[in-house]
């Protein structure tokens, strides 16, 4: 018999969906269950495996949309279910011939272009379907519904456009139907149709359960109500909270008139209860949305500290705009040891907001303004400082590529270049290229850019060529090979559509073809489906439904997003809607908030968190919140305070890598250099990203040469002049300037090369005089240098540059040559270098280590000098008291321009001492078992990786 019953949001829906089928008369086989969503499914079938043996059938179970696809099919055997493309194109074609070349609504389009007209298209067949789908009448009085629209306060354009949209409708099914398509909407319309027929099908199955429904639209609702009617044993699951004293204000009210509507009759007494929600919820205001998704974070792992061992499959995070996920996951799974703590992603990313949509934009961008074998120089430097391009099989040095690309951007800024004329050779003559980044230049004009017109289907295949060119090397970015696949889906659809509807092209404008694909790519969802279950479940407001959870973690938890609809709907506004009989804005608004408070009735526990900014715009929270806040006023700690401290120095909070014994392979496998040991005494992780991933400071192309670009010059052109001893500084100077591509005749580039020009001629000068004051004699300049050094079982192998290296009398002096105006590595006087005392430190491994470890720091910054000295004696023998180190600081003048750090009587005593820092250095580094961040205010300021480390 059927029935229909309500139940309580403590009772897992889930379960007693299981429990029903079992009880079931008929055998499993001959049972089919129906609910909203597919991850319900995911769910249900991961039930039924812990309940019956492994080679029994599983009752047939899909979604609606799946049950309703698949009675449509059953009348019109051998249809295909239409993309939005070809559905587009079709109704191309029917504007074209009802409106006969006028303007049509929805941007004012010439319908001479179907290239053109596609934008347009998405927006129409959106409202299209939703008429399909949600209209009770469609053509029923056509002539009243045509005074009535003719009459409405609407632009001429729009009059024209709503009074024949039932026709377009009409002929919007008819055609598809007539080519053997059909659309999500038509398949919903046909059980209207046939029902009003009288000639909906018999039921299949012997048994029916229709889980987790709370509001139907109208075809929906005429096919539940057929099969409730026509099939004995059938059940109708729908969870509800008991209604309020007035029910019109419950967020529950959908569930009860849903119940109406397919003719039961809710209980008088229902056996659910009132759940207090406000002792189990608290809301967290956060100042952005980054801070929003620490506070995430730290709430995330407080539960998982507390709640030892939980079941993670029985913790949801819900992120109701798809936009958040980049952020969730920097700045929160990042966070987690993936070994312990796995996440489950469930939800549609927009492909329009990954990196590799920019290039595919920068691809088109090109194509479009493509004459004649010319590019603009402009998109040309935008395509080869595209990160994804070092992928394609060119340099793999990142610092010589960022050298090369430096080369092109300064030529073409001073020769004042426009267009580049592509010809296969990298775009235009530069013997100054090396001939490893001339041949990648090469591999980018013949497979990125164009080599003459290209019609729709030959500009998606090279498209989808550049992407097969990129995709072998992106395997460490995330998502990498989710955003190939569906770029590459999304492609081979439109190749395939322009060799079924070679005419669709015709007409277009120069640009057609070019904004046809960028239209198509800009609506392509990533789709993450989370399977199999396991982890933490990460997922978007539709995939929420039904299920329970232990905890819950609700983000952007404001306006325009929670809930997402809008009260003004600018194709179908609200008279044309009641009109049509459809739901309206307030309907919508109470499927949100049934959804949105069933997800905190069933939960035992439950964090809302939003954002008072986004973008630098102030957002208020949502109305849910507000309702909340509204029913429970004597909770005085439903609002957490904002307690997040970002200060960096005062953070307890920390990355923590562990050092696997392939860590430990390639550290030793690497040449380390006397830097790197400054980069680990400061922060192991930022060694570990440097060293260890490889990852370089992210690349910029700027009109003015960057810090380390003079400085490399500088070195150059020093040790020219003094290697040749003939010359002047500045000539020397200007010449390697121009050979490594920095500007030094314009703009400020002109003013920096000046400056550079002064400051050396000023060392110069002052050097030559000195030097012969002391009888100074250099003795090698630019010396290269590498040892190896045991630690334990390890070798640890060094490498470096010496600046220069001086010898006065008996004293061999190692000097480093500064550029940078900051002195503070050089504040350290000498009586506090040598009074210096290394902490006695507990043995590696215990906790206080890591607070006792950056105590090193505060003795001295010259670690870097020292080394070089400890790596030249160890070379070349001598003794450390008649070795020096130096700083030459040339943005200093006179006698300032000198600083001697490692020197004097006690240097001896001192040299000991740095021994044995460094072997404590070398042995944390190797047998510490983790690399662990240690925030600085200043250090973490300017570190690019920063974001990474997320202090």
């Amino acid at each position: 018999m059927s029935k229909i019953e309500i139940m309580d949001f403590s009772e897992n829906l889930v379960e007693r969906t299981a429990d029903e089928a079992l009880k079931m008369n008929s055998s499993l086989s001959k049972v089919r269950i129906v609910f909203p969503s597919k991850r319900f499914g995911f769910f249900l079938k991961e039930e039924f495996k812990h309940r019956i043996r492994e080679t029994a059938i599983l009752p047939a179970m899909g979604t609606i949309d799946e049950f309703v696809t698949e009675l449509y099919l059953q009348s019109s055997p051998g249809f295909s279910l239409s993309d939005d493309i070809q559905s587009s194109y079709f109704l191309y074609r029917i504007v074209k011939d009802i409106f006969m070349g006028k303007k049509l609504y929805a941007g004012e389009q010439d319908s001479s272009s179907f290239l053109s007209f596609y934008p347009w298209a998405q927006k129409i067949i959106s409202g299209i379907e939703e008429i399909l789908i949600e209209a009770e009448k469609i053509l029923e009085q056509t002539a009243v519904y045509e005074k009535f629209s003719s009459l409405g306060e609407y632009n001429e354009v729009y009059k024209d456009f709503i009074t024949k949209l039932p026709e377009i409708t009409d002929s919007y099914s008819k055609i598809h139907e007539d080519n053997k398509f059909f659309t999500r909407g038509m398949a919903y319309r046909r059980i209207k149709s046939e029902d009003k027929e009288g000639v909906l099908p018999e039921p299949g199955y012997d048994s029916y359960i229709f889980a987790g429904f709370y509001a139907l639209n109208p075809c929906e609702k005429v096919l539940i109500r057929h099969i409730l009617k026509n099939c004995n044993d059938s059940l109708f699951l729908v969870r509800a909270q008991k209604e309020d004293k007035n029910p019109s204000l419950s967020p529950f009210r959908t569930a009860f008139e849903t119940v109406k509507e397919i003719g039961g009759k809710p209980p008088k007494s229902p056996k659910i209860s009132d759940v207090d929600l406000s002792c189990k919820i608290q809301i967290y205001p956060c100042s952005n949305p980054e801070h929003e998704m620490i506070q995430i974070c730290d709430s995330l792992s407080e539960y998982l500290r507390v709640n030892k061992g939980a079941d993670l499959t029985k913790i949801g995070i819900l992120l109701p705009d798809p936009s958040s996920l980049m952020s969730f996951v920097s700045n929160v799974i990042s966070r987690f040891e993936k070994e312990s703590v796995k996440f489950n992603i469930t939800l549609s990313y927009p492909f329009q907001r990954t990196s590799l949509f920019q290039l595919i934009d920068i691809i088109l961008e090109i194509s479009k303004n493509f004459n004649n074998g010319r590019v603009p120089a402009r998109l040309y430097l935008q395509l080869i400082k595209h990160p994804y391009l070092k992928l394609s099989g060119g340099s793999q040095n990142n610092t010589d590529l960022r050298k090369e690309m430096h080369r092109i951007e300064t030529l073409i800024i001073e020769k004042n270049i426009l267009y580049l004329q592509i010809d296969g050779k990298g775009g235009f003559e530069n013997k100054s290229l090396s001939e490893e980044f001339s041949e990648a230049l090469k591999n980018i004009d013949l497979n990125f850019l164009p080599s003459g017109e290209e019609n729709l289907k030959e500009l998606c295949n090279r498209i989808s060529k550049c992407l097969d060119l990129i995709s072998g090397g992106g395997k460490n970015y995330l998502f990498f090979r989710d955003f190939i696949n569906s770029a590459k889906e999304a492609l081979a659809e439109l190749e395939e559509f322009s060799e079924k509807n070679p005419e669709a092209g015709e007409g277009q404008n120069d640009r057609g073809k070019e904004n046809f694909i960028g239209q198509k790519m800009s609506l392509v969802p990533v789709r993450f489906v989370g399977n199999p279950l396991e982890g933490i479940q990460v997922m978007g407001a539709l995939e929420f439904r039904n299920l329970n959870f232990e905890a819950v973690f609700i983000a952007d938890c404001v306006e325009g997003i929670m809930p997402d609809v809008s009260k003004y709907d600018p194709l179908l506004p609200g008279d044309i809607k009641e009109l049509f009989s459809m739901r309206q804005y307030a309907e919508w608004e109470n499927v949100y908030a049934y959804n949105f408070f069933s997800i905190l009735s069933s939960a035992k526990s439950v964090k809302i968190f939003y954002p008072e900014k986004i973008g630098g715009r102030i957002v208020k929270r949502s109305r849910f919140i507000e309702s909340l806040v509204h029913k429970y006023p004597e909770k005085n700690d439903l609002i957490a305070t904002k307690n997040l401290n970002f200060s960096l120095r005062k953070s307890e909070k920390s990355l923590s890598i562990e050092k696997t014994d392939k860590i430990k392979e390639i550290i030793t496998n690497k040449n380390l250099s006397p830097t790197s040991f400054e980069d680990y005494l400061y922060c192991p992780m930022k060694f570990y990203y440097k060293k260890v991933l490889g990852m370089e400071e992210k690349a910029s192309l700027e009109e003015t040469p960057d810090a380390a670009s003079v400085g490399s010059v500088v070195h150059e052109s020093l040790y020219s002049y003094y290697r040749e001893k003939s010359g002047k500084i500045g000539e020397i100077l200007e010449k390697i300037s121009k050979e490594r591509g920095i500007v030094s005749d314009e703009g400020t580039g002109k003013i920096k090369f000046w400056g550079v020009k002064r400051m050396l001629e000023n060392f110069v000068k002052w050097d030559e005089t000195n030097m012969k004051d002391k009888g100074t004699e250099i003795i090698a300049m630019e010396k290269e240098i590498s040892k190896s050094f045991e630690i334990g079982e390890y070798t640890v192998k060094f490498r470096g540059i010496i600046d220069r290296i001086e010898r006065i009398g008996e004293e061999t002096f190692i000097c480093d040559y500064k550029t940078k105006k900051e002195q503070k590595l050089f504040e350290n006087k000498n009586e506090n270098f040598m009074e210096m005392k290394v902490p006695e430190l507990p043995e590696l491994g215990e906790d206080d280590y890591r607070n006792e470890f950056p105590k090193l720091l505060k003795n001295c910054g010259c670690y870097q000098v020292l080394l070089y000295i400890k790596m030249w004696m160890e070379e070349n023998g001598g003794e450390i008291r008649n070795t020096n180190a130096k700083y030459y600081l040339l943005r200093k003048t006179g006698k300032e321009t000198e600083k001697i750090v490692f020197t004097g009587e006690n240097r001896e005593a001192f040299w000991d001492k740095f021994q044995n820092i460094f072997q404590i250095v070398m042995r944390d580094l190797l047998y510490n078992p983790r690399f662990n961040a240690l925030p600085s205010e200043i250090s973490c300021k300017y570190c690019p990786f920063k974001n990474l480390c997320g202090i």
